[in-house]
């Protein structure tokens, strides 16, 4: 029976990239990286039923190119070996696969299709944005205003938060000016937002204007544990481990692992390669065949992983 969800999470494309590949994040979000390991760890593994992690498709895109940046790092004009933010080819594959895997039939993220009212909304975020002078923390370098992305994950934000309840939706990001933005317009009174010609723009879209349309911005890098407690329940959220053994159905002899091993090795092909591939029906075929067994194909793969790291050391496997 599944959870309702009490809480969304819209994470951005940073904190999306960065829970796959910390390294984007680089030394100056480390705890960022950390806390979105936590995070997305919790929800995935079922630790977090009340949460729901959501993202925008732009976001999902964004990531990828991040991604797909620190892969290809030939414009850095460095060695990959000598840049610590760099993704090597394996990884890059399967930070890919995995991430596939989590947004595939929302299994454990859920991307937003962009739609004409989230563009919308996005109108109430600019007039505040562009009316905030905002310098660094060390008062040294004026930070530009928000890109129209930026911008446009703030108006699905706005739009969201209207639709699931409002104070059900935090935007998660490290973005500073998303943050200092947000937080202008959750403050902006009635007055203020009338001479930015924000109640014209809500009631256009079918809003009725007050400050509490717009979430509240959480950023992953400098907020307190408390008020990561506060929001989520607690924290660190917990992990779920789940213990799982294999139960064999059937008997299986020293005689019928050596058979399957040396099916495996008739193959030709790397084990990581093997699992929900056409050989692997094939090798749950012959070894039922062979051996008079009637095993599915994980319990075969069981089998054949516990044999590998037992008994076939590295030079008796067949390369692929």
């Amino acid at each position: 029976m599944s959870v309702i969800p009490k809480t969304y999470l819209l994470l951005d494309a940073c904190v999306l990239a960065g829970y796959y590949a910390p390294q984007t994040l680089s030394n100056r979000y480390a705890t960022a990286a950390k806390r979105a390991a936590i995070l997305v760890d919790s929800v995935k593994t079922g630790g977090a039923p009340h949460l729901r992690l959501i993202t925008p498709e732009i976001c999902v895109a964004e990531a990828q190119t991040v991604l797909s940046k620190h892969a290809h790092t030939g414009w850095t004009k460095k060695n990959k070996r000598d840049n610590s933010q760099s993704i090597h080819g394996k990884s890059y594959k399967s930070l890919k696969t995995e991430m596939r895997k989590d947004l595939h039939g929302a299994r454990h993220i859920e991307s937003i299709p962009l739609q004409r009212y989230h563009v919308l909304a996005r109108n109430l975020i600019t007039a505040v944005d562009h009316n905030l002078h905002l310098r660094q923390k060390n008062n040294e370098r004026h930070v530009n205003a928000l890109g129209g992305m930026d911008q446009l994950i703030a108006g699905v934000g706005v739009w969201l938060n209207r639709f699931l309840g409002e104070g059900r939706l935090l935007i998660v990001t490290t973005d500073y000016r998303l943050i200092k933005v947000l937080e202008k317009c959750r403050e902006l009174s009635e007055k203020k937002a009338k001479e930015y010609g924000l109640l014209d723009v809500a009631t256009d879209i079918g809003m009725e204007w007050r400050s509490s349309l717009y979430p509240e911005p959480i950023h992953l890098d400098t907020v307190s544990n408390k008020k990561l407690a506060d929001h989520l329940g607690s924290w660190p959220l917990p992990a779920k481990v789940a213990k799982f053994k294999m139960r064999i159905r059937n008997k299986v002899t020293e005689t019928d692992l050596d058979t399957l091993v040396g099916l495996y090795q008739a193959l030709h092909l790397g084990r990581d390669n093997l699992p929900y591939s056409d050989t692997m029906d094939r090798l749950v075929m012959d070894f039922n065949r062979a051996t008079g067994h009637d095993l599915k194909a994980g319990e075969v793969w069981h089998l054949l992983l516990r044999r590998l790291k037992k008994g076939l050391g590295k030079k008796e496997r067949i390369k692929p």
